[in-house]
């Protein structure tokens, strides 16, 4: 299962620095964390961009429940905000 998320964060932030931060979180159904977005411009405060990611979630000997990735995703959408400071979109 995937699941996209869309955070505007300060330019100080680097996308590596996220990408490890999740994978860190030490979620063994994590796959793969892939950016495919960044916009800046008009709209986005000065100072931020907004990312476009997705996650990948799998289980090795069984399928997940939309419960299950969504319990998932909550803890790596939290960790965006408590870490990063990030506004989820």
């Amino acid at each position: 299962m995937t699941r996209d998320a869309s955070a505007l964060l300060s330019e100080d932030v680097l996308w590596g620095d996220v990408e490890q931060a999740i994978l860190a979180l030490g979620i063994s159904e994590i796959v793969s964390v892939t950016l495919f977005d960044t916009y800046r411009g008009e709209g986005m405060p000065e100072g931020f961009r907004s990312l476009a990611f997705r996650v990948t979630y799998r289980s090795e000997g069984r399928t997940l429940t939309d419960d299950e990735v969504a319990a998932l995703h909550g803890r790596v959408t939290g960790l965006l905000e408590s870490r990063f400071g990030a506004q989820l979109r």
